[in-house]
């Protein structure tokens, strides 16, 4: 609610994809940092640093804080696959693919560093994984939104609705 009134003051429209609490940084009202959490094989390079996640089979995480500091951002697959649920992010283990794990929808730190990551990668194929319900395409629709990407709906589809194996799932 403080939020809302703050930008009806300020005159401060939300875009789509920005968090409510956005405009609270203009007051310098940060929130607390966040952690990336990465798989396959990244390569992330601030200034003389380079972090290879390759060796990292089960996973990275990396400070939302380091964020702006990152130079370049190599991907060493073909394919990103962002991630909704942990479970699913802790089992991908298919080597096409770099993982980043989202927990839901994405944060603007995610979204930070997904928009680096597309903008020294714009050659690789961008995939989301996500709950076959409308939060799940709601989630899918707001990532699009915020990197200006397009993202493939992985194992999103009637074929995986209508697979047998998935029936006690569905509803």
């Amino acid at each position: 609610e403080i939020c809302s009134l703050l930008r009806r003051i300020l005159n401060a429209q939300q875009a789509d994809y920005e968090p409510t609490d956005a405009i609270l940084e203009r007051f310098h009202i940060i929130t607390n940092e966040q952690e990336i959490l990465l798989k396959g094989c990244w390569k992330i390079h601030w200034g003389d640093f380079t972090l290879d996640t390759s060796q990292f089979h089960g996973g990275i995480a990396i400070s939302s804080a380091d964020i702006p500091f990152i130079e370049y951002v190599e991907v060493k697959t073909d394919k990103i696959m962002t991630i909704e649920n942990k479970t699913s992010f802790q089992r991908m283990d298919d080597e096409t693919f770099s993982y980043l794990y989202l927990g839901g929808f994405a944060n603007r730190h995610q979204i930070a560093f997904l928009k680096k990551v597309i903008e020294d990668n714009t050659e690789l194929e961008y995939m989301h994984f996500g709950d076959i319900d409308a939060g799940g395409f709601l989630i899918h629709q707001n990532l699009c939104q915020a990197t200006g990407a397009q993202f493939a709906l992985y194992r999103m589809g009637i074929s995986e609705l209508e697979n047998k194996i998935f029936a006690i799932a569905r509803k």
